[in-house]
């Protein structure tokens, strides 16, 4: 299958300071579907400006596709503010009849703000136009940058739905914080972690390469319990509200839920999922439980 993007040795630096650096060679082929993954800062964004040409950068980008080719989706977009909703639709859709508009925007729950100025849209309705412009021009290559941030569980599940059916024919590059938007999705993963290239590759490899059974998560309320009792987990992934410990396997799992259960200490067991795989594969190294120490 054809690629549609190789890079090689990618380098991108602002002020002397190194931003980005991917010493690797990797593609991308037509129909995948790659996520992009990786803490604030890591260098997604940087990665997707490179590719389209956006900020400086050296090594080497094969982009075999051209740019009318390519639907982007950023957090933020430019439009004229002073323009109105439907009128936007009908100037980059013409296609579209003026009695299908309404029909258009409904289905991606715009039909409130038909009229409304761009200024005047929310956040959430403005990701919303620009998700339904770009879908609708069918693209070969879709590069979404936090397609869904912002929205309520309800818009998001909804909005997924179209973007999938969509772009099932397509090449779609995803940056995206929710884990579960990619779950059973993604045939690639790349993760950067510090402008660095963290992994990249098929997503059954990225299961094989960071083995693991489960994962054990502490909410941040309940680590005070173990501060409180003076129980230490050793070698345990940083989530952002909590910790999570990773059981190479159903023993080490079981252990370590006896230990927290015998001190009272709620927890949430994830099976091996891309979430749980990320934890292990950001933190650069396989990780066993220890309980000796709840013991």
């Amino acid at each position: 299958m054809k690629n549609i993007l190789e890079i090689n040795n990618l380098k991108v630096q602002i002020n002397n300071k190194t931003i980005l650096y991917l010493n690797k060679e990797f593609s991308i082929s037509k129909k995948d579907k790659v996520a992009i993954l990786g803490d604030n800062g890591a260098g997604k964004t940087t990665l997707v400006n490179s590719i389209l040409g956006e900020i400086n950068s050296v090594g080497k980008v094969t982009k075999n596709f051209k740019k009318n080719d390519c639907g982007v989706v950023f957090q933020e977009n430019a439009y004229n503010e002073l323009m109105k909703v439907y009128e936007l639709v009908a100037l980059v859709l013409p296609q579209l009849k003026k009695k299908n508009i309404a029909q258009f925007l409904n289905k991606y729950e715009l039909e409130n703000a038909k009229k409304k100025y761009i200024k005047d849209l929310s956040g959430g309705e403005k990701q919303r136009l620009t998700l339904c412009l770009v879908l609708e021009s069918q693209k070969q290559l879709y590069i979404f940058d936090e397609l869904t941030s912002g929205l309520d569980y309800k818009k998001r599940s909804s909005l997924l739905a179209l973007m999938k059916e969509k772009t099932k024919d397509s090449t779609v590059i995803n940056i995206t914080h929710y884990f579960d938007e990619i779950e059973n999705w993604a045939t690639k993963i790349l993760i950067l972690k510090k402008g660095k290239l963290v992994f990249i590759g098929e997503t059954s490899e990225f299961f094989s390469k960071f083995p693991h059974y489960s994962a054990i998560k502490i909410e941040q309320s309940e680590l005070a319990k173990l501060v409180e009792k003076n129980i230490f987990i050793t070698k345990s992934a940083d989530t952002g509200d909590g910790k999570a410990v990773i059981c190479s396997d159903l023993q080490a799992q079981e252990e370590l839920k006896n230990a927290l259960d015998s001190h009272n200490i709620t927890y949430n067991t994830i099976k091996q999922n891309i979430y749980t795989t990320y934890l292990v594969a950001y933190m650069a190294k396989e990780i066993n439980c220890e309980v000796e120490a709840l013991k």
